[in-house]
């Protein structure tokens, strides 16, 4: 299973082999299918164009014609007043003027986008905040089709179709993208981008015909949902790799995101994309098909899977984060249902499957070979015999499946196997269309042969497949428990430690389980009474955490919920507190918001990184950590803050407690000037980096703190990354021991904090090796032909003969690397990890003629001038 590209869609680079894979039939693939497209799209922009859509539960038109309703129009323009009679052009235009509980109706027509090429977010909707009373809604004008079509202008740089970036409760419904180009910069494009965005929802939509990823969930959103949304006919000319109909990949932190009833079909590599993201997804009633070909043929592609459900980031092997019911997956490339696993353990979750078919797929319907001591769940499922079959294990949570036996599955059972219709006009309330596909016929056994797991059906039991035979379904028996982490707190230090009380309840039996987790903050906190109703965690600094509070009801639902613990220095004496501008204040990247107000103190600069002696607070509880870096204060947010000089620009970069706008959510920032400390920094010292080899899977590190005017208070180790979750001891100590290594690079972090309070941190890296062969055996690799490519990747296009591998064998590959005698790992690693981790990942790697090394030097240095030796050897 190759990998999907990394989406930072906004730093995005392309591996080398994209960059030179462009043969004459490649050329001629992609002519013939921007032909095609434009044909496609200038039929339905001249003809039917699209179904007509009225979203539920929404204003009158009549209603919404008075204040707070706005309109926009093909030709309208942003100088207007917005009203019917006078509409705005753009989208962009929204984002200077709506706001808690406004609607703006979209009217029908082509809209034309005239930005310049070097313009990447050709449509861009940016912080707009709605509230959970009053959301903001931008939708298509009841019985009409707007279109927005991005096919005259090709980008020069890394063009986004339509991006909604830092917006809340917001509500888009009935619009279509397509026609987006791609660029001879990247060569794919990100269709639909929901950035930093929560409590949204994309309804109705259509994203089609263009070089790019579909939509796209990304940079920590959360609690959102895509409602009968189709992606189609999505490529990545030349290579026709990296294309997917909705996706959340590349380490992203987007959480709790829900698709319901929608379709990817045509799509160039996966139907549904969550490589390597630990969030919670939940799939409803979806249909992925004809996906891993050149959209529009069967023309072979990218991966081709239907539902593409993993790996996991870090060790995620006990919890349950991708939740299937009634969808299907067909005629896709390889897989329908895909665990894609890594072959090293950690890098997976557990996956629930209730009621859905997989049906005539290149491959296995379901590939769950890797990694299967973990404990899915799947219930109720359908796949069809022989290749087409399933690879997945039995276990506890794993019965009356067709794999299972009791029943005898033929086409017979099915009304029809034709898939003719699955890609038609969806029914007038924007449902999935009505046709035979796959539905049971009267008399077939896999009526009532399922088990009841809290879905509707009607007859004795539930059927086995995505479609309940039978009219109106009974309410389920079991319905879903509800979680209560408890009220949100705030502590002040010198305390350094909380209990936090949850509760969970059941509607219909009784809570079986409870589990806490650590979900964010800015160190790791000593856990006890996990699997408790109460929690205690201690050793905690200034700053914000979240918890979570899973519950497991007596029928195998669960239930989450989440507090925050907000530690806080001592604040000084609220009549000393002056204003922050915030209504001045200008939006960042990621969470970040900044100020150009003067201060009256100095800022810290390159030079003196601790120099400023700024305090902020909100409402009057003081935000923390100080002097955090700035993507910490983009990414993770949640109060850090930096008063920063740079150059003759001087400003305050920071974020609100808990993420949301400071600008709108109603809250007053102040400030207030320290003193400046004679307290001198401490100096940490995590000891040199080491290399063990397996079976060796333990390793022991020595740190050590100084200070220059006094004494060290605390130690603190953390693990920082690696391709596990090791198990550690001595974290307070100056002496760490961690085991249950597997091949791979781990980054451990030493803080030390000084008896003045102040800190200093340090990492150490530790490379774990398999035994290396003999040194007679290694045969050199020609660094010195090596091509620098995107991030710490480098290629070698050398002739190692052993096969390489591929997107249909990707493991095939025995190819071992040295530096200096020290084997490299992990191989088999995806191209974006060794272009944005690195730390000896490598990949050899064919796609078509170009075969090549990709590879990454142990500590991320130029193999080329870093003066090491680079040794190959095969092992069978």
């Amino acid at each position: 299973m190759k990998n999907s590209i990394n989406l930072s869609i906004f730093s995005a680079s392309v591996p080398g082999v994209r960059k030179k894979i462009l043969t004459m039939l490649s050329l001629f693939v992609a002519t013939i299918f921007t032909i095609s497209c434009r044909k496609e799209v200038s039929e339905k922009l001249n003809g039917a164009i699209m179904k007509d859509t009225t979203a539920t539960g929404l204003a009158s038109l009549a209603a919404a014609s008075g204040s707070g309703a706005y309109y926009i129009s093909p030709s309208g323009n942003d100088s207007n007043t917005g009203t019917i009679g006078s509409p705005f052009k753009t989208l962009d235009k929204l984002s200077t003027v709506m706001v808690a509980g406004d609607i703006c109706y979209v009217r029908g027509g082509v809209y034309r986008i005239s930005k310049a090429a070097s313009v990447d977010n050709r449509i861009y909707i940016q912080n707009l905040n709605g509230t959970s009373a009053n959301h903001i809604v931008i939708q298509n004008y009841p019985g009409e089709s707007p279109i927005f079509n991005l096919d005259d202008v090709a980008c020069t740089g890394y063009p986004i179709g339509i991006n909604v970036e830092n917006c809340t409760y917001i509500d888009i419904i009935g619009l279509r993208v397509t026609g987006l180009l791609g660029t001879s910069v990247q060569g794919l494009a990100a269709g639909w981008v929901m950035s930093n965005c929560q409590h949204f929802k994309v309804e109705h939509c259509e994203l089609d015909h263009s070089d790019s990823y579909g939509f796209v969930t990304a940079n920590a959103s959360s609690d959102g949902l895509y409602l009968n949304c189709d992606a189609h006919h999505l490529q990545d000319p030349p290579s026709y790799g990296g294309s997917n109909g909705f996706q959340c990949t590349g380490g992203d932190l987007s959480t709790n995101i829900t698709f319901r009833g929608c379709r990817a079909w045509w799509i160039s590599d996966d139907g549904f994309d969550f490589f390597n993201t630990n969030g919670v997804f939940t799939m409803e009633n979806c249909w992925a098909f004809w996906n891993g070909y050149v959209p529009g043929t069967f023309n072979t592609a990218g991966d081709g899977d239907g539902f593409k459900l993993g790996p996991t980031n870090t060790n995620q092997t006990t919890n349950l984060l991708k939740t299937l019911t009634n969808c299907i997956a067909f005629e896709n490339r390889v897989f329908g249902f895909d665990q894609n696993g890594d072959n090293v353990a950690g890098h997976n979750s557990k996956i629930t499957m209730y009621n859905c078919n997989a049906f005539n797929n290149g491959s296995k319907g379901f590939f769950f070979g890797y990694n299967t001591s973990i404990q899915q769940i799947f219930k109720n499922n359908i796949s069809n015999t022989g290749i087409n079959g399933s690879e997945i294990k039995s276990g506890p949570n794993v019965s009356n499946n067709t794999w299972n036996g009791g029943v005898t599955l033929t086409n017979a059972d099915f009304l029809s196997v034709s898939s003719a219709g699955a890609d038609g006009a969806r029914q007038s309330d924007g449902s999935l269309p009505n046709i035979n596909f796959l539905k049971l016929v009267t008399g077939s056994d896999l009526i009532d042969a399922g088990v009841n797991v809290g879905l509707p059906y009607t007859g004795s039991a539930p059927d086995r497949g995505a479609f309940e035979s039978g009219s109106a379904a009974p309410t389920p028996t079991n319905q879903p428990p509800v979680a209560n982490a408890g009220a949100d707190k705030t502590i002040v230090l010198p305390v350094s430690s909380v209990s936090i009380t949850g509760s969970g309840t059941d509607p219909d039996g009784t809570i079986a389980s409870y589990a806490w987790s650590f979900r964010s903050g800015p160190n790791t906190p000593a856990l006890s009474g996990t699997t408790s109703t109460a929690l205690s965690a201690s050793n905690l600094v200034a700053g914000t955490y979240v918890f979570r509070l899973t519950v497991t009801d007596n029928g195998g639902l669960t239930a989450m919920d989440e507090v925050s613990v907000v530690v806080t220095p001592t604040a000084p004496p609220p009549s000393t507190y002056k204003p922050i501008n915030v209504s001045q204040s200008v939006s960042d990247a990621g969470f970040a918001y900044y100020v150009t107000q003067d201060f009256g103190t100095l800022a810290d600069n390159s030079a003196n990184p601790f120099r400023s002696v700024l305090r902020i607070f909100e409402n009057g509880v003081e935000l923390s950590p100080a002097h955090s870096s700035h993507s910490d204060i983009e990414n993770i947010g949640r109060g850090r803050f930096s008063h920063w000089a740079d150059g003759s620009f001087v400003a305050l970069y920071f974020t609100a407690s808990d993420n949301s706008n400071p600008k709108t959510n109603g809250r007053t920032y102040t400030y207030s000037i320290g003193t400046v400390s004679s307290n001198q920094s401490p100096v940490a010292n995590a000891g040199a980096d080491k290399t063990i080899a397996l079976p060796v899977s333990s390793v022991s590190i020595t740190g050590s703190g100084t200070d220059p005017d006094g004494t060290i208070a605390s130690y603190a180790w953390s693990f920082r990354s690696g391709p596990n979750t090791p198990a550690l001891s001595g974290t307070t100590s100056t002496a760490l021991s961690a085991s249950n290594l597997v091949a791979g690079t781990y980054v451990f972090r030493l803080t030390v904090t000084d008896n003045g309070g102040l800190t200093a941190m340090d990492e150490v890296s530790v490379v774990v090796t398999p035994t290396a062969p003999p040194p007679s055996t290694y045969k050199p690799i020609n660094v010195s032909q090596s091509v620098s490519d995107a991030g710490f990747a480098y290629y070698v296009t050398q002739d190692f003969g052993t096969l390489a591998d591929n997107s249909a064998n990707p493991f095939r590959s025995v190819l071992r690397i040295f530096e200096n005698g020290v084997e490299l790992s992990p191989a088999h690693s995806s191209h974006s990890d060794i272009e944005n981790i690195g730390r000896g990942r490598f990949s050899h790697w064919e796609d078509g003629s170009f075969v090549a090394l990709y590879f990454s030097a142990s500590d991320n240095s130029n193999p080329k001038t870093n003066g090491r030796i680079y040794t190959y050897s095969i092992t069978p």
